[in-house]
């Protein structure tokens, strides 16, 4: 896996945000092999970010930062294919999305190739500078311009 594609001048900013477009695309072009190629980046953004919850279509569009309509047309989407549906949310104005059991079953391969991306990611680095990394980045407190 080739991480230094992008970024030129190594400011962090950059690092970050081109090592994590590179990870994130590697994951769905390995994702395009199995049972799940149908599912596009922004849908498996989507699903796993919904998992284990009962986000409104409003909620989940502040989280990816993304439009409330672009969040909307992602959840047709894999409604028509059967990854998720949208029930009554708590207003009647409002949909939540709720996995079905092929969402479910996208969320687990897909977890499943981040941890063994992971693990390839420490053969390269090593366990403990991985761990440090990982700690690192955690312990980070970034607010947008919205958040202030």
């Amino acid at each position: 896996m080739v991480l230094k594609e992008l970024a030129v001048d190594g400011n962090l900013i950059d690092l970050i945000s081109d090592n994590h477009l590179i990870l994130r695309k590697t994951v769905m072009e390995r994702m395009a092999d199995g049972p799940f190629a149908d599912v596009t980046m922004a849908e498996g953004h989507l699903l796993n970010r919904i998992h284990g919850t009962r986000l409104s279509v409003s909620a989940a569009a502040r989280v990816m930062d993304m439009s409330r309509q672009a969040v909307h047309r992602c959840a047709l989407e894999l409604e028509k294919r059967g990854y998720l549906i949208l029930e009554p949310g708590e207003n009647r104005r409002e949909k939540a999305l709720v996995m079905t059991e092929k969402g479910k079953a996208f969320y687990r391969d897909n977890n499943a190739l981040k941890r063994k991306m992971e693990e390839e990611i420490t053969r390269q680095l090593g366990p403990r500078e991985t761990a440090f990394l990982k700690e690192t980045l955690d312990r980070l407190e970034i607010r947008s311009k919205e958040q202030y």
